[in-house]
């Protein structure tokens, strides 16, 4: 009977402290309060992402679907410079949505060691990953500071599942090192719930993603790629409202699939947050973000990693992992 009544107390306990964050505070077990936040914002009084023409780096606080497995991560970089071939040209746009292509700069003679080419066919210095020197997340589920490892990466793996509540605010502070300390805001978003992770891409059909809308004003962001083998893949982005329903437009879906279509596709939806700062080196930012991977295919063409994937009378060209007629 004593083994019973102290196995209830235990569930008690572990009850109240799962049900109360405050709790969470400084022990003889060492577990460490989380750090609070200093002010009041809305998502609106964010100033969104960086555009990918000067986006140096930022952080990224992801609770991910992987599907059905929830955990979280926190990661980020920042660097010197603007990497060249991230950065995205707009191409075709049909109301939220857009499509993005990436050039790849061209120079002749070829960079030296340590340098990249610039899309104006110049050679620069590569740009380096900085010391941005200690990391504190404020208004998270649990204390989380972050050091740069030896590359100047800053990531956490291990943080607790769910990292942030909706509608917390979170706050990010460096204390800075190889550049000045800076600060970005964010608010926490809720877990994304789909209404199917199947989609697939119909030559002259609207494509439509249902989720269940959100209660915050966070923004969602759809990504469909179908070129995973081209020299310079275009990709779908809408950026649209947590609304609970979007209709990608057929026309944009043929221009999409007219720009080329092979080996796996890839789709994934994300309900954010964003804000971003300006440095010297150019624009870094936060992402707060739920995130799925989609089964995305494309009608009529078939990925593959071997002849076994194609039907009869096909193989798989392995050099773009697409199923083709045989000889």
């Amino acid at each position: 009977m004593k083994r019973h009544w102290i196995a209830l107390i235990g569930i008690v306990v572990l009850s109240a402290c799962k049900a109360d964050k405050a709790t969470r505070v400084a022990t003889d077990s060492g577990v460490e309060e989380p750090a609070t936040v200093d002010g009041n914002w809305t998502m609106s009084d964010l100033n969104g992402a960086c555009s990918t023409e000067d986006r140096i780096g930022g952080f990224e606080l992801v609770h991910w679907d992987n599907p059905g497995d929830l955990f979280s991560t926190a990661t980020g970089t920042v660097s010197n410079g603007t990497i060249p071939n991230t950065i995205l040209e707009p191409r075709e746009t049909d109301g939220d949505c857009q499509l993005l292509r990436r050039n790849n700069p061209f120079c002749d003679p070829p960079c030296e060691s340590g340098q990249t080419c610039d899309h104006d066919g110049t050679c620069i210095t590569y740009p380096a990953q900085q010391n941005i020197g200690t990391v504190t997340v404020a208004g998270l589920n649990q204390a989380l500071t972050l050091e740069p490892d030896t590359y100047n990466n800053y990531w956490d793996t291990a943080v607790q599942y769910p990292m942030y509540d909706p509608n917390a605010l979170v706050e990010i502070k460096t204390s800075g090192s190889d550049i000045d300390g800076f600060t970005l805001r964010g608010v926490g978003v809720e877990q994304l719930v789909l209404s199917s992770l199947n989609w697939q891409l119909v030559a002259g059909e609207d494509l439509t993603i249902s989720w269940t809308a959100g209660a915050t004003d966070a923004r969602i962001i759809i990504s469909l790629n179908i070129d995973q083998h081209g020299n310079s893949p275009v990709t779908m982005v809408c950026d649209t409202e947590d609304d609970g329903e979007e209709a990608v437009p057929a026309a944009l879906v043929d221009i999409l699939i007219n720009y080329g279509v092979t080996g796996f596709a890839t789709g994934t939806i994300r309900r954010r947050s964003a804000d971003r700062v300006d440095l010297d080196a150019g624009c870094a930012e936060l992402l707060v973000y739920s995130h799925i991977n989609a089964q995305l295919s494309v009608s009529g063409h078939t990925p593959c990693t071997s002849d076994a994937d194609c039907e009869d009378g096909q193989e798989c060209d392995m050099a773009t992992q697409t199923c083709v007629d045989s000889d």
